[in-house]
């Protein structure tokens, strides 16, 4: 039997990762697109059974492809479609609204909980609604706590937890060009989508501290508060930084 044809859409490489390792198991084609046009061109090429995508992405947006999807149901054919987002408001959800949106899911979610719904949407007949995404964890939480992360978000499974971790640790040296690149250039927009997506990584890997200084950032950005901006920003760098040296290799001592 052919495999099912499954489309993720993210512009985040670590909420990426994240998916195909939780999917890694299932019996499906997991076809990965960084933005709203290359999955409309995965779709030209071959139907998909489900598409996930996230909503706020630079160049199209989710909204954008599911309106899209909407104007050329032959392009969509049978997919049902899901949303992957840490923006899942009341004003996201309505503008969700009509859209054909077969199930919200909201970032951060545990790897058990993205499998279960993947294979829900799969499913030829009815079953139980997929297990509830879990919640996000307290901004008062330590700053790192593996532990709790590895029991909430990944089924308890401490090798995928580390493996996700390991590329993540190695993806915030380039978010930290990114930052840098766009608190010197005061690009609010980009700005935005960096907090959006890092709040939702450093939530799933424990880092709550680091989560709420990537959360202020997306909101201060979104009200172009320079001074908030900067602050956070600030803050948030700090503590990429020292992330990202943990990932990397020690230097040897000089002789």
């Amino acid at each position: 039997m052919e495999a099912a044809r499954v489309v993720l859409v993210d512009d985040d490489v670590s909420i990426r990762r994240l998916v195909t390792m939780a999917l890694a198991e299932l019996p499906i084609e997991l076809v990965v697109c960084a933005g709203g046009a290359e999955a409309l061109e995965a779709l030209r090429l071959a139907p998909a059974r489900l598409l996930i995508t996230d909503l706020m992405m630079p160049g199209m947006s989710g909204f954008e492809l599911l309106q899209r999807l909407v104007a050329e149901p032959s392009l969509r054919g049978s997919a049902r479609l899901a949303v992957f987002s840490a923006g899942l408001n009341a004003e996201a959800q309505a503008q969700l609204a009509g859209l054909g949106v077969w199930r919200e899911i909201s970032k951060p979610v545990s790897v058990l909980a993205l499998a279960a719904t993947v294979e829900e949407a799969l499913a030829e007949d009815e079953q139980a609604p997929a297990a509830a995404p879990q919640a996000p964890a307290s901004a008062n939480a330590p700053p790192s706590d593996e532990a709790q992360a590895i029991r909430t978000h990944f089924a308890g499974n401490a090798e995928l937890f580390h493996a996700f971790k390991a590329g993540c640790l190695l993806q915030f040296q380039d978010d930290l060009h990114q930052l840098q690149a766009a608190l010197d250039r005061r690009d609010a927009g980009a700005l935005r989508r960096l907090g959006h997506s890092l709040k939702s990584v450093l939530h799933t890997l424990g880092f709550a501290q680091a989560a709420s200084h990537a959360r202020a950032l997306e909101v201060a950005a979104a009200g172009q508060d320079w001074a908030a901006v900067a602050a956070h920003g600030s803050a948030l760098r700090l503590s990429l930084e020292s992330l990202a040296v943990a990932a990397s290799p020690a230097r040897p001592s000089g002789g």
